[in-house]
């Protein structure tokens, strides 16, 4: 009877490992090329012209239309209850 042998070949896993391994290779080749990213002195001038706003006159508004009744109370009642207490 002949003997049957049995492979476990792991080929895709070897392939997947070895070009993680390439990309790690070339990030940290990219990362490390210029001395860790260093760059020199640089002397950078910026003349921006100033810009004033326009003198301009705010437009008329219209009247509003019909009466306007509006009760407005901005203080509270005299005889408000005070808050209680938060709950121990």
């Amino acid at each position: 009877m002949a003997d049957v042998v049995e492979r476990n070949n792991n080929g895709l896993l070897y392939f997947i490992v070895g070009g993680l391994i390439v990309a790690v290779a070339v990030i940290a080749w990219l990362a490390f090329a210029n001395d860790g990213g260093v760059a020199e002195d640089t002397d950078i001038t910026l003349d921006v012209p100033a810009v004033e706003a326009p003198d301009i006159d705010a437009p008329d508004l219209p009247a509003p239309a019909g009466e306007l009744d509006a009760d407005v109370n901005v203080n509270p009642p005299a005889n408000a209850n005070p808050p209680a207490p938060p709950a121990q």
